[in-house]
């Protein structure tokens, strides 16, 4: 897969680049602030999809768009904005999507779904980790296990895999990992160290693409997640699929499931 993604604010552009290779981190991912650069790159490749910012027409967005569709007429056009009222103006060029800043994972990952010009190539489902939940906590790329900077990221990791791909909130995720705190809101700053610690530790592995952030709560994709606990639930009858005395680790939160085991 090919994209290209255009914002006049470049951080925005960048932003929604990093979401494209996190679906799809085979694909070529390139991104732009500059409107005449976009064009110059489809003059000289074109792309499977196009996500980009719709140019006002205070600043000639219509003549922009037409040397675009002239450029591109086989791309899918993904049109993002903060402004709800431009989405009519946006299908009216036969847009594949409309989409509402601040730009959401899911919300991509469905319009990418959705395309108006289907693509061949699929968005990454087979399982990038292994993660083993019976018998103690582990994760794995390959034989690999991976190790994290501050223990405590850890449990993160174990209690979003416990979650099975349900957004977390911060609020959440506080009261969850610090149980005792009088007021969770007060573990935010260590919480945003742990979130970062596991981003950086799946960019190291190459599976950025298990962890979904979105506003204020983050998630793991459950589909890329090779996992002992995600098989018994599914009935699996296999000896390594079945419960060994431990579940998941010795977490507070997790004594219940172990329990019910």
């Amino acid at each position: 897969m090919k994209t290209y993604s255009y914002d006049p604010d470049a951080a925005q552009s960048e932003a929604s680049a990093v979401l494209l290779k996190q679906l799809n981190p085979v694909g070529e991912h390139i991104s732009t602030d500059s409107f005449s650069a976009l064009l110059q790159m489809l003059a000289q490749a074109p792309a499977d999809i196009i996500l980009l910012e719709l140019p006002p027409e205070a600043q000639g967005g219509t003549r922009q768009l037409r040397r675009l569709l002239a450029a591109a007429p086989d791309s899918n056009l993904i049109f993002v904005s903060s402004h709800p009222e431009f989405a009519f103006d946006a299908f009216q060029l036969h847009a594949s999507a409309f989409l509402l800043k601040p730009l959401r994972e899911s919300a991509l990952r469905d319009a990418i779904a959705h395309l108006r010009y289907p693509l061949h190539e699929q968005l990454q489902t087979e399982p990038m980790l292994r993660v083993q939940c019976f018998g103690g906590f582990g994760v794995f790329r390959g034989t690999h296990q991976l190790t994290f900077r501050r223990g405590k990221t850890a449990e993160l990791l174990a209690y979003l895999v416990y979650r099975r791909g349900v957004l977390c909130s911060n609020t959440e995720l506080a009261q969850t990992l610090w149980s005792d705190a009088d007021t969770p809101a007060d573990k935010f700053p260590y919480l945003r160290k742990l979130i970062k610690d596991l981003r950086d530790t799946l960019h190291e592995a190459g599976a950025d693409a298990v962890l979904i952030k979105e506003w204020g709560s983050i998630g793991i994709r459950a589909d890329l997640l090779d996992c002992d606990y995600y098989r018994y639930l599914q009935g699996s009858r296999h000896a390594a699929d079945q419960y060994r005395g431990n579940f998941i680790g010795n977490y507070s939160w997790a004594k219940i499931a172990d329990r019910y085991f």
